[in-house]
């Protein structure tokens, strides 16, 4: 168990071994049975879940490391970026899936970051019906009463010395100011900030 990159907010990780796999520090070998994994993590949190209604928290909870994974990082003009401390693959993956919940739609990606548009879905109520759809609307367009809807973004991960950097870099060169732009950058980078688990 370890902090998550939310404030209170725990992870588990389950690894299924076999008794001839030799454990390294710090390394995550790979398992044994992941049907076993899957099972016990079920499980786990069916046992949890169960668990919330009473008042006293798990023992397991006590060894939970109290360390930040995430912090926001400002430089001079006052640009927002996220300092993550967590491995590559795990900082690829829980951005990925931070842009997917934050309804970005991942143009493509590679080992260094992603290109997105932000794409903000239209509410049931104000989607096209019959009519609308007949005369061409999209039914699936994204919100454009959203700020910075539709605008594309290059999502970049960079490592530092204390973490991966994670900044945001618009794609267009339309804002016509440096102060518009500071902020722009810094809502994306709190929408993404919000969906990081």
């Amino acid at each position: 168990m370890e902090q998550g990159f939310q404030r209170n907010t725990s992870e588990i990780y389950i690894r299924q071994l076999s008794q001839a796999q030799v454990l390294e520090r710090g390394a995550l070998p790979s398992s044994s049975s992941l049907e076993l994994e899957r099972e016990r993590m079920n499980a786990l949190a069916e046992y949890l879940a169960d668990a919330t209604e009473k008042p006293a928290y798990s023992y397991v909870a006590r060894g939970i490391s109290a360390q930040h994974k995430m912090r926001e990082l400002h430089d001079d003009a006052g640009v927002k970026s996220l300092l993550l401390e967590v491995s590559s693959q795990r900082a690829m993956a829980s951005t990925l899936g931070a842009l997917e919940r934050g309804q970005f739609k991942v143009i493509d990606q590679d080992s260094k970051g992603f290109n997105v548009q932000y794409y903000p879905l239209l509410s049931d109520s104000d989607k096209p019906g019959f009519w609308g759809r007949l005369f061409g609307k999209d039914p699936a367009a994204y919100d454009e009463a959203v700020p910075y809807a539709g605008e594309f973004y290059r999502i970049n991960i960079q490592p530092q010395a204390e973490g991966l950097k994670l900044t945001v870099q618009p794609v267009s060169d339309k804002v016509d100011s440096a102060r518009n732009r500071r902020n722009e950058i810094n809502q994306i980078v709190q929408i993404i900030r919000g969906y990081l688990s």
